[in-house]
Formats: C-alpha cells, sequence, structure tokens
C-alpha cells in the first residue's frame, strides 16, 4: 500500500504546484482481498501517510442492488473507522443511480 501512497503523492505534486485540497475518491472493500487490505486498514493508512484535515468515508447502504450492510458488519466497521480522528462517515442510499449518483459533484466544484 505504501507503493501506492507514493505513486499517488507523486501525482499530486507533479506539476510543482502547492497542494491545498485534494478530493481522492476510491472504491473499497469492507474485507481485505489478495490485492488490497480492508477498508479501515486503507483509510488508516492514508491517514498516517498524507495527515489530510478530514477524510470523508462514503458507505453505501442500501448499494445499487438494494442490498444493505449487514448490521454486525457496519458496526465493526464503523468502530474501527471512528478510532481514526479525521474520519466523518456518510451513508448514502445508492439504491437509485438517478437520486444520489451524482453526490460528489454536488459538493465540489471541479471546474
Amino acid at each position: 500500500m505504501k507503493g501506492f501512497l507514493a505513486y499517488s503523492k507523486a501525482k499530486m505534486q507533479q506539476k510543482n504546484v502547492p497542494a491545498r485540497r485534494w478530493n481522492f475518491a476510491g472504491a473499497l472493500q469492507i474485507s481485505a482481498t489478495t490485492k488490497i487490505p480492508a477498508a479501515d486498514e486503507v483509510v488508516a493508512g492514508f491517514s498516517k501517510y498524507f495527515r489530510p484535515e478530514r477524510i470523508r468515508v462514503v458507505l453505501l447502504s442500501p448499494n445499487s442492488r438494494g442490498n444493505h450492510l449487514p448490521q454486525g458488519i457496519w458496526t465493526a466497521l464503523t468502530s474501527k473507522l471512528n478510532l481514526i480522528p479525521e474520519v466523518e462517515i456518510v451513508t448514502v442510499d445508492a439504491s437509485k443511480k438517478n437520486a444520489n449518483g451524482l453526490i460528489y459533484s454536488d459538493f465540489f466544484d471541479f471546474t
């Protein structure tokens, strides 16, 4: 994961423009896979490496298939994420793509 974080930092600093605020979005899995750590570990690693003012974690529940995150998994994940001081947790009903599919574009002006 350190290699990925270093690569990301290099891309952010590529044009020799001082970084002020970055929006870094990525889809994470709750549990670790063979290629990526669990979501809470990725967020903790990101926090330690970049030392951001804030990390907003968006949980999609229900997801685009209408599946809700089981309560036990929800509780375990949010408990771990809440141990990271910079983390804010947001929940989005993603069952209707047209209703919530553009939520980030409502928060940020990318122009």
